[in-house]
């Protein structure tokens, strides 16, 4: 078997776009092949906050990924559950950031990494602009 690199943090687990239950079902089938990798992501999908939507106790699960639709993993639910993989010594990555402002409101809510297409085609003009959030205070609210 191949090795993990080192400064792997996560894998994740192939997700339904929009669909958490579809998500759940499909980390369900998936886990079994991965499990071994010791370093998966459970993306969350809008109503992922209901009771048993994110399976807590899988083995090898290490990071929660923020999917779903732009308005609710801005909102408090995904805050939630963020916090809540937090205090499972989870990881916590949010993916689809273009902003400034949502890079600090997601290290605010307790993410630990981002991801943006944007930084990564226009590295050489943006990524300073997108580093810099970084250091800044937190944005604790987007959403009223």
């Amino acid at each position: 078997m191949r090795e993990i690199h080192p400064n792997l943090l996560w894998i994740a687990v192939p997700d339904a776009v929009g669909d958490t239950d579809a998500t759940l079902e499909r980390f369900r089938k998936w886990h079994m092949w991965l499990c071994h990798l010791e370093r998966l992501a459970f993306v969350l999908q809008d109503g992922a906050e209901r009771p048993g939507r994110v399976p807590w106790e899988a083995p090898g699960l290490a990071a929660v990924f923020v999917g779903g639709s732009t308005r609710w993993k801005l909102g408090p639910e995904a805050a939630d559950l963020v916090r809540q993989a937090r205090r499972r010594g989870l990881q916590a990555h949010m993916g689809r950031i273009s902003s400034a402002r949502t890079i600090r409101y997601a290290e605010s809510i307790g993410c630990t990494s981002f991801d943006s297409s944007r930084y990564s085609r226009w590295r050489e003009l943006l990524l300073d602009d997108g580093l810099a959030p970084a250091s800044q205070p937190p944005q604790l609210r987007l959403i009223p």
